[in-house]
């Protein structure tokens, strides 16, 4: 069996849609959730992701399958693929909480702005006492000075 026989159920109608429908619930998950999207919040993007890769590899292991040809590694330069899967998933990270942001702002066009990733939205007392734990310790809230 070769790297990316799986490839084929990709380009399939099926995984055609699969892959659609998980960006619309993504994207409805974003619009409905009230959650604000923080730089250190990548970490677990990245976790996801290598969560993924390590299922991957163990499907690998018993089906002899690799859906994503990037993901073998066997050959020598494996590591480059891996790489740019990090800089992709960090990539669309950002595209998420810039697309957060556009949506947000457009849900609570009186939200303060406070960080490049992030809203408070007023009259809201989760985000409310964040802000002042913040600013008052000039560190994220749940974190001591």
């Amino acid at each position: 069996p070769e790297a990316g026989q799986g490839l084929g159920i990709m380009y399939s109608l099926f995984g055609f849609v699969t892959h659609v429908l998980n960006l619309v619930f993504m994207f409805t998950e974003l619009a409905l959730n009230r959650l604000s999207f923080k730089d250190t919040h990548v970490f677990f993007c990245l976790l996801a992701g290598v969560s993924y890769l390590l299922f991957s590899w163990v499907f690998h292991a018993y089906t002899r399958v690799w859906f994503y040809f990037f993901l073998d590694y066997e050959p020598i330069y494996a590591v480059i693929p891996y790489m740019i899967c990090c800089g992709v998933v960090y990539c669309y990270f950002v595209f998420g909480g810039w697309c957060s942001d556009l949506l947000k702002a457009k849900q609570h066009p009186k939200a303060k702005h406070t960080s490049s990733l992030s809203y408070h939205l007023p009259n809201d007392p989760v985000t409310e006492v964040a802000a002042k734990a913040e600013t008052a310790s000039g560190a994220p809230a749940g974190f001591k000075a």
